[in-house]
């Protein structure tokens, strides 16, 4: 989005976009095996107020309440690990986990990662989520995506209702619905076919082309 150019005095014509990118052939959802039931939610990230994870899974419980078809995934590490885990434990039963904690991974085991999921939830309420990178590694991954309104490339990189919502940040109950719209007549499928088609604009190649296209024009 032009927005916070345009606010901090920015002209139209001074502002040439190269949108964050990663290497999407490494994620690519040719990867993707045909997964069965449950829906799969998915959160990868530092287990941190910033990032938020503690929304989520509040938010997957109230739904867990009237759906059982479901399943939380979370791989990360940090500070609000013990309290992840305390939430959660209420969840477990002799008969059921619906739920799956995974450590830390390196950057070689993330594409393996998306392929768990279905839907990737970054509930981000900041300060300082630029971007969030992570949306276009899932996207290359075929997963629909749940973002809220605090990461900086939610406003480029989902269409809503095309490959995925935007929530209001810290609003428990707009994700809840976000969360529950998604699901509906299995909406998701298509979208994460749908966000690996967008993803293919945001490369290297294009953000190449746009700094070339800077060092060639004088913009005043």
């Amino acid at each position: 989005s032009d927005a916070y150019f345009e606010f901090v005095g920015l002209k139209q014509n001074q502002i040439i976009r190269a949108a964050h990118a990663v290497e999407n052939n490494r994620f690519s959802m040719s990867f993707r095996a045909q997964r069965e039931n449950p829906t799969t939610f998915l959160f990868a990230g530092k287990f941190e107020p910033k990032k938020n994870p503690m929304l989520l899974i509040r938010a997957f419980k109230k739904l867990y309440e009237t759906n059982n078809n479901i399943h939380l995934v979370l791989v990360g590490d940090g500070v609000l690990k013990d309290k992840i885990i305390n939430e959660l434990q209420p969840l477990t039963t002799l008969n059921q986990q619906p739920f799956t904690l995974l450590p830390f991974q390196n950057q070689s085991q993330m594409p393996s990662v998306y392929q768990q999921g279905d839907i990737f939830v970054l509930p981000s309420q900041g300060p300082g989520e630029t971007w969030g990178l992570a949306i276009n590694e899932a996207m290359a991954a075929g997963c629909a995506v749940i973002a809220s309104n605090k990461c900086g490339g939610a406003a480029d990189l989902i269409e809503e209702g095309k490959n995925g919502y935007i929530f209001k940040s810290g609003d428990e109950h707009d994700l809840v619905l976000k969360m529950e719209k998604i699901l509906k007549d299995n909406q998701y499928k298509a979208m994460g076919h749908y966000a690996s088609e967008k993803i293919k604009d945001f490369t290297y190649a294009h953000f190449l082309d746009a700094l070339n296209f800077i060092l060639r024009k004088k913009i005043v």
